[in-house]
């Protein structure tokens, strides 16, 4: 028996609760009904909300109902003249003429007839008569010139809007926080706070899923969510995820075009727009407190908070440490070890290693940490190159109309506008580490390195570890055990460039059960010199264990 499909579109989702569907799904029902077609149903080919205008409802079948359909075609897993049942053919396409003209004889010489119900209904197929393909193309025609008409309307209205949103509301869409009053936004107090509590978290080393939890332990509504059918709506990590990268919570408010992921930033961000909940300093602290969890292995494991997790690097292979709990007693570990990789195993007791690094650092003063240029500095410096290029596009650009040197002007633009957007690409970052410079960071972590002596509980950790984690680019370590003593050199490398280097040499304590002998912790600064690689050398350490810790001469027992 011949089969028959019927395909429905529409363009805006808000018809989908209109007579949209079941107009044109009752049309083809009763066109089959007088035909006497079966209409085929497993297959289903609704595209709702799917623009026809740019193409896109055929280029996805994963995605898109018709892109489906011709891919089946494609496939032989729709028979040999079979029938496609559409309203009107600007439900088959609203493109230009050429690739919807295209698209209507492809499937015509795939062997499909294409039924039109509306404005008068006509089947296309092989022998379509020549008027009936004129009458085709003026169809397909006027559906793009609507579109077009329409999309040239609303584009101006928004450019409008786009215009205006200086003084002007431009949409009643606002985030979470905001709500939308006679006399403009206004903030909600209330749901401000719990902005400004996610961004704190944040900034203090919370990852996000973290303070996900945290939000919902403590029972805090999801902000601009809505329960669905009664379902419990709750904080998860892309809740907050996107609250920490809105540039709304400072009150900027970036225009857009098109719609759902296609949308793409149209014209400069306006700032102020929205009542601001933090401002711009607590949004690029957070930015980089973000950035600095994305380092592997950073993220938290299991109950421990490790200090210096995703920082620590062996000095055989580069590859990482990681903890390894066995009872009450931790170790630092090569994960490639550990894992059976072939990397040699190596270890160090953590808290006497944690210990021994953290008395050094603290003596370490801000000074010591910032580099030779601020970050301040490069802000102004680039702020300043990014106004110069953007004089030299302005321009360059003016002079397109003379005909003379448009190859000239062309060269010039590509330059200028190439290196502005490396200029910009750098100033984001200057801007990012300005927001938390280096010395202010490593004064942070100073205090919270005091207080760590008397409160080593997680919420204490997790903020030492997240101003270690801003201020230092990684730890360098070679660990060696010999003669019941474990060796460890050890290199801190700031973001800045600079570091500093200690040897550290522990002794594990003993017990015979009627003497109990405490362990032994030296550590001591080692002699920097840039480029120098870092290498164990045990027996040299052993010779300094035993004149500086035990007090007995070298070789000496």
């Amino acid at each position: 028996m011949t089969l028959a499909f019927s395909y429905l579109r529409f363009s805006s989702p808000q018809q989908a609760a209109g007579d949209s569907v079941r107009r044109q799904t009752a049309a083809a029902i009763d066109w089959c009904r007088r035909n006497k077609i079966e209409l085929d149903t497993s297959l289903s080919l609704r595209d709702e909300g799917v623009s026809a205008y740019r193409g896109k409802h055929r280029e996805n079948p994963d995605t898109h109902a018709l892109a489906g359909f011709l891919q089946a075609v494609r496939l032989g897993r729709v028979p040999n003249g079979s029938y496609l049942i559409v309203e009107s053919l600007d439900r088959l396409s609203r493109e230009k003429i050429r690739p919807a003209l295209t698209l209507l004889l492809n499937l015509i010489e795939s062997g499909i007839k294409v039924v039109q119900l509306l404005p008068a209904e006509t089947v296309y197929d092989e022998d379509v008569e020549p008027m009936q393909l004129m009458m085709a193309v003026m169809e397909l025609n006027r559906g793009h010139s609507e579109s077009r008409m329409k999309s040239e309307r609303v584009g101006s209205a928004w450019a409008r809007k786009r215009k205006d949103a200086a003084t002007k509301l431009v949409t009643k869409r606002v985030p979470g926080w905001v709500e939308v009053r006679d006399d403009g936004l206004v903030l909600n107090e209330a749901k401000a706070a719990v902005v400004r509590r996610v961004f704190n978290l944040c900034i203090a080393g919370h990852g996000v899923q973290a303070i996900a939890r945290t939000l919902n332990a403590e029972r805090v509504p999801v902000l601009g969510r809505k329960a669905v059918r009664g379902r419990k709506v709750v904080w998860n990590e892309t809740v907050v995820y996107h609250v920490l990268k809105s540039r709304a919570a400072f009150g900027e408010y970036q225009p857009c075009k098109g719609r759902g992921s296609t949308r793409t930033p149209s014209g400069p961000p306006i700032k102020g727009y929205y009542p601001a909940a933090i401002d711009y300093a607590t949004f690029l602290r957070a930015r980089v407190a973000l950035a600095s969890r994305t380092r592997k292995g950073v993220g938290r494991r299991g109950k421990h908070v490790n200090l210096f997790a995703g920082l620590l690097m062996d000095v055989q292979d580069e590859g990482s440490f990681t903890y390894q709990h066995v009872g009450k007693r931790s170790t630092l570990v090569p994960v490639g070890a550990k894992q059976g990789k072939g990397t040699p195993w190596t270890s160090f007791p953590a808290v006497p290693f944690e210990t021994a690094v953290l008395s050094q650092l603290r003596e370490v003063t801000a000074a010591d940490v910032q580099g030779e240029v601020t970050a301040d500095d490069r802000v102004r410096v680039l702020e300043a190159r990014k106004a110069e290029l953007e004089g030299l596009v302005a321009a360059w650009t003016a002079r397109m109309d003379n005909v003379a040197i448009v190859e000239t002007v062309t060269a010039k633009l590509s330059e200028y506008t190439a290196e502005l957007g490396r200029v910009s690409a750098e100033l984001s970052a200057a801007q990012l580490e300005a927001a938390t410079p280096a010395s202010e960071a490593w004064t942070s972590f100073r205090s919270l390195a005091d207080l760590l002596e008397r409160d080593n509980s997680d919420e204490v950790r997790v903020r030492v570890k997240a101003a270690i984690r801003r201020v230092v680019a990684r730890v360098l370590c070679g660990f060696g055990y010999r003669n019941r003593r474990s060796y460890a050199c050890v290199r801190v490398e700031f973001v800045t460039g600079r570091f500093r280097e200690y040897v550290v040499i522990y002794e594990a304590g003993r017990s015979n059960g009627r003497v109990k002998r405490p362990g032994k912790l030296f550590v001591r600064s080692a002699a920097a010199e840039p480029g120098k690689r870092l290498v164990i050398n045990y027996e040299e350490l052993g010779e300094q264990y035993c004149r500086e810790v035990l007090g007995i001469p070298s070789g000496g027992g």
